[in-house]
């Protein structure tokens, strides 16, 4: 199979990517899955050869660079602003 060949890492950012485009299909933005597409596969690529080059630690960042930025920029946002990233519950008397 295709999978088979390819490196730890490309399999992992493929899931993301299946992830993603589902989600731009099921919203009907299809010029956007479209684009997205494109940015994947040369991802994949991108990837594929840092696996060939015996930089897999590098392409691991690279996968996994935007989970951590994204949940770095939510940290830092409940921070400055104040926020507090438990939920506000309601309680009302029932008579």
């Amino acid at each position: 199979m295709l999978l088979d060949s390819l490196c730890t890492p490309t399999v992992v950012f493929i899931v993301f990517a299946i992830a993603h485009l589902s989600l731009e299909m099921y919203d009907q933005h299809y010029s956007l899955a479209l684009l997205k597409s494109v940015l994947a596969l040369v991802m994949i690529c991108l990837l594929e050869l840092l696996c060939i080059v015996k930089l897999h630690l590098l392409a691991w960042i690279l996968v996994f660079m935007p989970l951590i930025l994204y949940s770095y920029m939510t940290l830092i946002i409940f921070f400055v602003f104040g926020l507090d990233p438990t939920p506000k519950m309601k309680q009302f008397l029932v008579q």
